[in-house]
């Protein structure tokens, strides 16, 4: 009599061998390791492991031949895919442009959703390159839709789907859930003004869309700046800037100086701008804090590891993926289909603020 602890342990067993060979670890027609080093690389009794093969031969993923071992089918992957499908409770689409494509925020939003999420739920990445025919027909009940701003084709996309949620966007006619960006800016500045920096440049993106991400956190950055009678100088990086950094911050920094001589800092709205700012001003021959502070927003991993620690504000991608996959799991358990949050980001102090009083 198999005990309930060994058959949940096989089905957990089960569902990564499925994965590994999802994933390209064992191949089709490869033949898999042995029980004992299954049992061994999974620290796992050899009992799971054989009710586990059982399964798996049951449902034709593998094959046994005496006394060789055991191999992959030529047929796992569609076999896979047909048992995945059969026990989907719930599809969940994440819409993202292709232009975001190697954003390192949404992976970790989708990773971060995707683990803490019944996994008999089916998640997929659709990419909208607002051309794409694939987004007049969603096929999801939950379609996670990526910095949109388009209204129609917001509206359009939430008669499609049972369920829309947006990311990293606000707008009070839908659910939706953020960083609260209005927050990270004040922090960035307040970071500054305990620091002592009253002459502050700021470079990025704003647009003409208060809403928008960089947009709130500007707003965030002024609000303190206003009340605190702090200087503030900003320039604004235009869409074709994009493609080098360097050479636009370049051209940004000697804008800034020119309207504020007096100027100790300078926020970069987000990362990539805050690393561009920091080669510029190596260019100059500037040194970082000691002429002049930098600050960023998102917490990039390279942040902590160049040549001066850049001071940052972290993105919090995993608490919202795992607000997001609380928010499907109570969708699939048909609870409340209501959210509507901004999480508060974290600065993280390193070494590129200087404190002007020491």
């Amino acid at each position: 009599m198999i005990n309930n602890n060994m058959s949940s342990k096989a089905t957990i067993f089960k569902h990564t061998l499925m994965y590994e060979i999802e994933t390209g670890v064992y191949r089709q027609s490869n033949k898999l390791p042995s029980e004992r080093n299954l049992s061994l690389k999974h620290n796992i009794s050899r009992s799971t492991v054989r009710q586990a093969m059982n399964e798996l031969e049951e449902n034709g993923i593998i094959i046994r031949r005496q006394p060789v071992g055991a191999f992959v089918t030529e047929n796992a992957l569609k076999i896979i895919a047909s048992l995945q499908n059969s026990q989907t409770s719930l599809s969940v689409a994440f819409v993202i442009q292709d232009t975001a494509i190697n954003n390192h925020l949404i992976e970790s939003i989708f990773a971060t959703c995707r683990q803490y999420m019944d996994k008999s739920i089916k998640m997929f990445v659709v990419f909208d390159t607002f051309k794409t025919p694939t987004l007049d027909n969603i096929d999801a009940d939950i379609v996670v839709l990526y910095s949109c701003i388009n209204r129609q084709r917001i509206n359009k996309i939430k008669q499609q789907v049972n369920s829309l949620i947006l990311l990293n966007r606000i707008d009070e006619e839908h659910n939706y859930i953020t960083v609260d960006n209005f927050s990270g800016g004040t922090i960035m500045m307040e970071h500054l003004k305990g620091n002592g920096h009253q002459y502050i440049g700021c470079i990025g993106p704003i647009g003409n869309d208060n809403l928008s991400d960089f947009g709130q956190r500007f707003s965030g950055i002024e609000r303190v700046c206003q009340s605190s009678g702090i200087s503030l100088a900003h320039y604004s990086l235009a869409l074709n800037n994009f493609a080098d950094f360097t050479s636009a911050c370049h051209w940004a920094l000697d804008h800034l100086w020119h309207q504020m001589p007096e100027m100790t800092a300078v926020i970069g709205l987000y990362d990539e701008v805050a690393l561009a700012i920091m080669n510029s001003l190596r260019f100059r021959g500037k040194k970082i804090p000691e002429d002049i502070s930098v600050i960023g927003f998102d917490n990039h991993f390279y942040s902590q590891y160049m040549e001066c620690p850049l001071s940052t504000v972290k993105y919090p991608a995993e608490s919202i993926g795992v607000k997001l996959a609380t928010f499907i799991e109570n969708v699939k358990d048909g609870k409340s289909h209501t959210m509507q949050e901004r999480i508060a980001p974290l600065l993280i102090d390193r070494y590129s603020v200087r404190n002007l009083a020491e």
